[in-house]
């Protein structure tokens, strides 16, 4: 990659990662929608009849915070990688905004792999919702 494709993480910007990453883990630490099984009612599902492509993704990010992996990859294996994907950049921006470690670059632009990774596997995880789901 070459040096015009990216361009290094600013402060602040490691500090907002750090920031929105560990809100969301502590909300979803502490948000027992799924283990409670309370009942959210997903506006397309109830519309369309069948799950949106972020159906489960709250209560997969609750389920790896609370250590049950296999539940989460049930509910919406995006969601749950989302969550492990944060547990691992918290830290990293916390050292990176503390000036620890050197802050990463960051792609301006993305490949051909990079750019199908980011259309495929969306809707393989929709029809994998759709087909865990159905009924």
């Amino acid at each position: 990659m070459s040096a015009a494709a990216s361009h290094r993480m600013g402060r602040l910007e490691a500090w907002l990662v750090a920031l929105v990453g560990t809100t969301a883990l502590v909300v979803a630490r502490n948000y027992p929608v799924w283990r409670d099984h309370i009942y959210v009612a997903c506006p397309a599902w109830a519309i369309l009849g069948v799950p949106c492509p972020a159906c489960g993704a709250t209560r997969a990010v609750a389920a790896v915070l609370q250590g049950e992996l296999g539940q989460a990859f049930a509910w919406n294996p995006l969601g749950a990688l989302a969550a492990l994907a944060a547990i691992v950049l918290v830290p990293i921006g916390v050292a990176a905004g503390l000036g620890w470690i050197t802050r990463p670059q960051i792609p301006t632009t993305l490949g051909l792999g990079a750019r199908a990774a980011l259309i495929v596997a969306p809707i393989a995880n929709w029809a994998y919702l759709l087909a865990a789901f159905e009924g």
